[in-house]
């Protein structure tokens, strides 16, 4: 990952997402570059509010997760589904920050604390 400027992919596209996709705008360290819906009318609807890209606003999670662009991710999907997407970006080699709670219990935070050390990230 570069040191100088973090390029952020937002997982989920909601209003708390929306929110940190504008704090990013303010940041001189970090960038806004990719997003990931559910859906291409999410995609769409997100991509034109924030002024993204088109083509930089995914309609699968699995897309985002696999752009090489994309250094940190940001999980913002409903919480029960919060263990299973961090733990697939931190197996795809991203940082992670996910919104709360980080998982529903302990065996799922600690799923996901071990294979952050097993990545590396």
């Amino acid at each position: 990952m570069p040191t100088d400027v973090i390029n952020w992919g937002l997982l989920g596209t909601g209003r708390i997402s929306r929110t940190f996709a504008q704090a990013l705008k303010l940041s001189r360290k970090n960038n806004l570059t990719a997003a990931g819906s559910r859906s291409r009318a999410g995609a769409d609807a997100y991509a034109t509010d924030l002024g993204l890209d088109q083509a930089r606003v995914f309609d699968s999670y699995e897309q985002l997760l696999a752009d090489d662009q994309v250094d940190a991710v940001y999980i913002a999907t409903p919480h029960t589904e919060h263990a299973c997407w961090v733990l697939r970006a931190l197996q795809a080699g991203k940082a992670v920050l996910c919104e709360k709670p980080m998982g529903l219990n302990h065996a799922e935070c600690m799923a996901m604390i071990e294979t952050a050390k097993r990545h590396q990230v």
